[in-house]
């Protein structure tokens, strides 16, 4: 049984330590990730193409006085793990140690983070539809609803009908009775064949 030092202790172990004090940027605790509010230590970031590696830097910054922010290949692996994972972008930035607004720039600028955000998400998503697919083919309607309604455009109430053919005809315009007269009377050919 804990005694009221020994939580005291245990809060104080607990408190993040001020940024770059040997911890990874993957296992910070906040509010805006899943699972809890805690995110993954180093070693569960493991993607196909790499491992993420907390010993290597996950930004740098330019020396020419612009302060201008990249985001290393370990850095990408890192974004598109937590992306994968369903972190914010909050999240995501406060991992890189940059605030929101650097990595929205930093999306802007370079096509590689964008990608790997992209590939985060589309696992994610991918990830989240397959449990829900499972859960209806189980049987349960909730989820075979949400998917019918979020994939298939469903909506309670209206009827369906099947998409009709578009047909479009185009009629000449109208012609006097004296042409048209002429456009139907057959004629002999000069030959003498009908």
């Amino acid at each position: 049984m804990r005694t009221k030092e020994n939580n005291r202790s245990a809060k104080r172990s607990n408190r993040q330590k001020p940024s770059g004090e040997g911890r990874s940027p993957a296992s910070d605790r906040d509010g805006g990730s899943v699972a809890g509010g805690q995110g993954p230590t180093a070693s569960q970031v493991v993607l196909g193409g790499g491992a993420f590696d907390p010993r290597v830097p996950v930004i740098s910054r330019a020396d020419d006085g612009t302060g201008k922010v990249t985001v290393s290949p370990n850095g990408l692996l890192l974004i598109e793990a937590m992306a994968r994972d369903g972190y914010s972008m909050v999240s995501i930035a406060k991992a890189l140690r940059i605030d929101q607004v650097t990595l929205r720039q930093i999306r802007r600028r370079d096509p590689a983070v964008q990608e790997a955000l992209d590939l985060g998400l589309a696992a994610n998503e991918r990830e989240l539809v397959n449990l829900l697919m499972t859960q209806a083919r189980d049987g349960q309607v909730v989820p075979a609803i949400f998917l019918l309604k979020a994939k298939h455009g469903f909506r309670e109430g209206e009827q369906r009908e099947p998409p009709m053919p578009n047909i479009t005809i185009n009629l000449p315009g109208a012609m006097n009775p004296e042409d048209y007269m002429n456009a139907i009377t057959i004629r002999p050919n000069k030959e003498g064949d009908q």
